[in-house]
């Protein structure tokens, strides 16, 4: 509904298509990575946008198959590779090449209650701060409580993340984890931008009069409330 309302308004103007960045880096951020790098900087490793998430698996887990599923994603998503630094007085984001990540599972099946320990060791991961500048900006846990009971744990930095992130992560690592399993090949279809591409569209795309006229839309909207 939304859609068709925008689309058949007298005023609206079609945004133009994302498409691949000239590849060109250091890429500027979004104006949502502006804001949460400015909020870094006022408060240098805080965990206040922390996007933590956990999974249980049940039945046998085979750790080497995880690992090529983790890494595959972390080769897939750009975002997960990106650090990011002051160039020519303004913040950049910098891509770095895929590097091979090793987890080995926490084996804490001998604790009195393996589930609590892992509830710990979960929260103590949750509270990791991270750098912006150096990275990386996740981390990724295997808890083990049995021998067919895991917990797999990790974190990011909102910076490279959101609630839909974490979606996508968790439905792309069961495709992978189950093709790998069966010996199969990465079963996902190559991404057509990344979230780069979309930092540098938006820059381009809202400047001068469009984002002049989306700023007098707002300041219109919001005109006479209460400071």
């Amino acid at each position: 509904i939304g859609d068709y309302i925008l689309k058949n308004r007298s005023d609206f103007v079609a945004e133009p298509e994302i498409t691949k960045a000239s590849g060109e880096h250091p890429t500027p951020l979004s104006f949502s990575q502006q804001r949460l790098w400015f909020l870094d900087q006022l408060d240098p490793g805080s965990i206040a946008y922390n996007m933590p998430s956990a999974v249980r698996l049940t039945g046998s887990v085979d750790v080497a198959i995880l690992n090529k599923a983790i890494n595959t994603i972390i080769e897939r998503h750009d975002a997960f590779r990106t650090t990011f630094s002051v160039k020519s007085k303004a913040p950049t984001q910098l891509i770095a090449p895929a590097e091979w990540i090793t987890i080995q599972p926490l084996d804490l099946s001998s604790e009195e209650s393996p589930y609590n320990a892992a509830l710990e060791k979960v929260n103590q991961l949750f509270r990791t701060s991270f750098t912006l500048e150096t990275g990386p900006l996740y981390i990724f846990n295997l808890f083990k409580l049995s021998e067919t009971d895991f917990i797999l744990a990790f974190n990011l930095h909102h910076i490279i993340s959101d609630g839909w992130s974490i979606g996508i992560i968790i439905k792309e690592l069961g495709e992978l984890y189950a093709a790998y399993l069966h010996g199969e090949e990465c079963p996902l279809k190559p991404l057509s931008i990344q979230y780069s591409d979309f930092s540098s569209w938006q820059r381009d795309y809202l400047k001068n009069e469009v984002l002049e006229k989306q700023a007098s839309f707002w300041k219109q909207q919001l005109g006479g409330c209460p400071d």
